[in-house]
């Protein structure tokens, strides 16, 4: 019993381990490559493969997860499109560009279905995807105020265009900000805390501030669709009690 819950424990550990880690690619830097995120492609391939030996290794744990998730709606529709770009070849105009990009596409799912096999066998799983989410969103808005303030020391104003964050331009870095607002809105109706509430609602208004200065329209259209949302969500629960 106690060597079952161990391995348990451990599977749990490096599954939690490397979904942080995907998480996480968008930290990797440019390293002077001429395409911008060539080193992040590079670092989901490696992932990819280090998950699928992992997955290997333990397959009797995980093979029902594989099964109903390659079985479900959202992965055929993702394959069949795959397929369909991968035909695409014979009456493409450039045929080299459809094959960087179908690799591409393929190792993107194949992310996809590890995250998915992970997050099928874990537990509180949403809680600590939004809690890592939060914390990168952390350290995304720490960057673009950190290069705010150099612009300001240096020219005297900020430039919206160059507000990169850790990410490649600035439409990146604003839709990578307003993704994660969601998560951190979760997180703020799961914790109890007042000081954890103190921080995450400090956080979303940094996060505001950010996407003010990058100045990226359709971040602020997503951001009135999310507030809007999350809105009407607890205007309905409100009705809901009330009766």
């Amino acid at each position: 019993m106690k060597k079952g819950f161990s391995n348990h424990a451990y599977i749990s550990f490096i599954s939690w381990g490397l979904m942080t880690l995907y998480l996480s690619i968008g930290f990797i830097p440019n390293l002077d490559a001429v395409d911008k995120i060539a080193p992040q492609w590079l670092a989901m391939s490696l992932l990819n493969l280090l998950s699928l030996i992992f997955l290997f290794t333990n397959r009797s744990l995980f093979f029902t997860p594989i099964s109903r998730i390659l079985s479900s709606y959202l992965s055929i529709t993702y394959i069949v499109f795959i397929g369909w770009a991968f035909f695409s070849i014979f009456y493409s105009i450039n045929p080299t560009e459809v094959i960087v990009n179908i690799s591409r596409q393929f190792n993107v799912l194949v992310m996809f279905i590890i995250m998915a096999i992970f997050l099928f066998s874990l537990q509180k799983k949403m809680k600590f995807i939004s809690l890592i989410v939060a914390i990168i969103l952390g350290i995304e808005v720490y960057t673009v105020i950190m290069e705010a303030q150099e612009m300001i020391k240096s020219v005297g104003f900020i430039s919206s265009g160059e507000l990169k964050g850790v990410t490649a331009n600035r439409n990146i870095t604003a839709f990578s900000i307003a993704i994660k607002i969601p998560f951190v809105l979760f997180l703020f109706e799961i914790l109890r805390k007042n000081y954890f509430k103190i921080l995450l609602i400090t956080l979303i208004f940094i996060s505001l501030v950010c996407l003010s200065m990058i100045q990226s329209r359709a971040s602020f259209i997503a951001l009135g669709f999310i507030f809007l949302t999350y809105v009407f969500k607890n205007i309905y629960l409100f009705f809901k009690e009330s009766k």
